[in-house]
């Protein structure tokens, strides 16, 4: 009989954390999967065809106590042996629910001090509740376990398990020629939420300090700052563009040279691993995740004075790209974030 695995999500909307569970789930045949998500509409109906997937119909903090006990029901009816939670309301409404013989493993995919204990207080002392229903934690960077560790005592196992990108990101061809000298537009292009943590005010900031026509950026994503960044971007006449949500982004790279992006913070920067496999140059913020999953062979700028963007995107033109160091990033980002290396870890993790 194959081991029976629930993995509860928040959402089933195009995220990263939702974008890795789908990915992941149907290449692990050897299991029994179930998938359940606390609340709104499932994006991943395709990529999730043959395996249960359940809506809790999760209505806010108020009903935590109602929506374990309906995850407490589909665990038993499916004789449930792990659960692998994701995300911290996820990982709150398992712990409610699970029963002493059950096996837990929990993924930390974010910075939780930045995106969860500074905005909520009471966050805090749930995950000190969570974490000791927790027999293993997976950590998508050794800076998230890091920042875990140091606000939760945790007795668990410990693992360091980074993101995958999808192979059709690595079996692009890179283009083998940045000749910006020559008077060509730079392409620039920034994947993520419209949201504080992304930092894209200080973005367009760097841009309103650069040469004429010598770049451009678009900019995907959608969020709640997307009003506040057109203005900026209306009033400064700054050569940007918002593209929204779009879902072809392993063919949408192939348009640009550079990959931007200026977090405050990241738990491991799928997107930025993402461009990287696809053969961009990455301008990164100088915060931890980006120098570790980068091995520092990334070009680098301060989030604190707009002019650091600036300069790094300027000093594009003044000598010819490091092709080798290029190559030598993207084989190191294969290494750790290749998916059959992903894959043969997650299973180890399971097996234990």
């Amino acid at each position: 009989m194959p081991k029976t695995i629930l993995h509860i999500t928040d959402v089933l909307t195009i995220g990263g954390t939702e974008v890795l569970l789908a990915g992941t789930v149907p290449e692990l045949s050897e299991y029994r999967h179930i998938v359940v998500y606390l609340k709104g509409e499932n994006k991943f109906e395709e990529a999730l065809k043959g395996i249960p997937v359940i809506c809790l119909h999760h209505s806010g903090k108020f009903s935590l106590f109602r929506t374990a006990k309906r995850l407490r029901k589909i665990i038993k009816t499916f004789k449930v042996d792990t659960i692998h939670a994701h995300l911290i309301w996820s990982r709150f409404v398992a712990a409610l629910a699970k029963t002493s013989r059950i096996r837990m493993i929990a993924s930390v995919h974010s910075v939780i001090s930045k995106d969860a204990f500074e905005k909520n207080k009471l966050s805090r002392w749930m995950e000190k509740y969570t974490a000791k229903k927790v027999d293993d934690l997976i950590c998508v960077s050794q800076f998230v376990l890091d920042d875990y560790t140091k606000y939760i005592p945790f007795k668990g196992r410990t693992h360091l398990l980074h993101n995958f990108i999808p192979d059709l990101f690595f079996n692009t061809v890179p283009q083998n020629n940045f000749e910006f000298n020559t008077g060509k537009t730079i392409r620039c292009i920034a994947i993520g939420s419209l949201k504080e943590a992304k930092n894209y005010a200080y973005t367009l900031q760097a841009f309103s300090l650069l040469p004429g026509k010598q770049f451009s950026l678009d900019i995907v994503g959608n969020g709640p700052l997307k009003e506040k960044l057109q203005l900026i971007i209306d009033e400064k006449k700054l050569p940007v563009q918002l593209l929204g949500g779009r879902q072809d982004i392993p063919t949408l790279l192939k348009n640009y040279d550079v990959f931007i992006q200026s977090s405050l913070h990241e738990g491991f920067g799928i997107a930025a691993a993402e461009a990287i496999a696809g053969g961009l140059i990455p301008v990164l913020s100088d915060i931890p995740a980006h120098k570790e999953i980068t091995n520092r062979l990334a070009t680098f700028f301060s989030t604190e004075n707009p002019n650091s963007l600036a300069n790094a995107l300027k000093g594009l033109l003044d000598k010819p790209i490091d092709l080798q160091r290029l190559q030598e990033l993207r084989k190191y980002i294969r290494s750790i974030a290749g998916k059959d290396n992903y894959l043969t870890k997650l299973k180890k993790i399971y097996d234990l």
